[in-house]
């Protein structure tokens, strides 16, 4: 007696075992937060540079990473936007221009769906994955603001060491999903308070309104990316689509690279709210 063919989108509801995966995944995962901290530590300059490299990444593998009918045209709308919006936060600083520009990535696709000129029946499909690689650039491009807000910087050196060490975990063979997230909560809030402990005076200095008797909300700030970064690396292996021979370099760094990138966006989003 045969068994019953599988369903055929069976394969996207569980992560993939670390060995699709790849050690790249989790090589990247570790490396780019702690290089991306290092420029914002040490280097100023060399941000725009980091967070440029980033862009062109999502480039050359969001399409395939996602199924895009055109990997092509989702990259060239994600590359356009991307550049422009990194260009024009480097020289303004004002978070206004990224609306600016990602205003233009709807008809941006649409041109680009118009020059394919093929697979109409897949038209929303594909603008969906133009839209969303250019909203993730946009995103990405947040992290240029490190260099002018001190609160966002000193978040950024307590999520992106926790960001680092959770990423390590792309590459680790385990089966649970409970028991993974468990496992990378405890390392990003490790992770995090010894970043809070390094970075405790320059807390102080910044928030010197608070009194003594209110270290809680310290931690309750610490508390909170510390959970955010295990989340977004669990959702993050969780919600992309298996691995196999097929699956091209890019692709693969990417994957590591991507909680990095979607973690931009909101830093800067908490440090305008609690500053104004």
């Amino acid at each position: 007696m045969q068994s019953s063919p599988a369903l055929p989108h069976s394969r996207r509801l569980s992560a993939p075992p670390a060995s699709k995966r790849g050690l790249l995944a989790g090589l990247v995962g570790f490396v780019w937060p702690l290089a991306l901290l290092g420029t914002i530590l040490w280097w100023h300059a060399g941000l725009v540079f980091v967070v440029g490299a980033g862009i062109l990444l999502l480039t050359l593998g969001w399409g395939t990473l996602i199924g895009a009918p055109s990997a092509s045209a989702s990259g060239t709308t994600t590359f356009i936007i991307g550049l422009s919006a990194l260009v024009a936060i480097y020289l303004q600083l004002d978070m206004a221009w990224s609306f600016i520009v990602f205003a233009f990535s709807i008809p941006l696709s649409f041109a680009c769906e118009i020059a394919r000129g093929k697979g109409r029946d897949q038209v929303a499909f594909s603008l969906t994955c133009s839209v969303s690689g250019a909203l993730l650039a946009t995103y990405s491009s947040c992290w240029i603001f490190t260099c002018s807000s001190p609160l966002m910087e000193m978040i950024a050196q307590t999520l992106l060491p926790s960001l680092a060490v959770c990423g390590l975990l792309f590459a680790v063979p385990i089966r649970s999903a409970l028991a993974k997230l468990i496992l990378l909560v405890l390392l990003a809030f490790a992770t995090t308070g010894a970043g809070l402990y390094l970075v405790y005076e320059q807390w102080l200095a910044l928030f010197g309104f608070i009194p003594t008797s209110q270290k809680w909300l310290l931690l309750a700030i610490g508390a909170g990316w510390a959970l955010f970064a295990a989340l977004i690396v669990h959702c993050t292996e969780r919600l992309s689509p298996p691995f196999d021979e097929a699956t091209t370099l890019f692709t693969r760094i990417l994957f590591g690279l991507l909680p990095v990138l979607i973690s931009a966006a909101p830093l800067y989003a908490f440090s305008r709210f609690i500053i104004g």
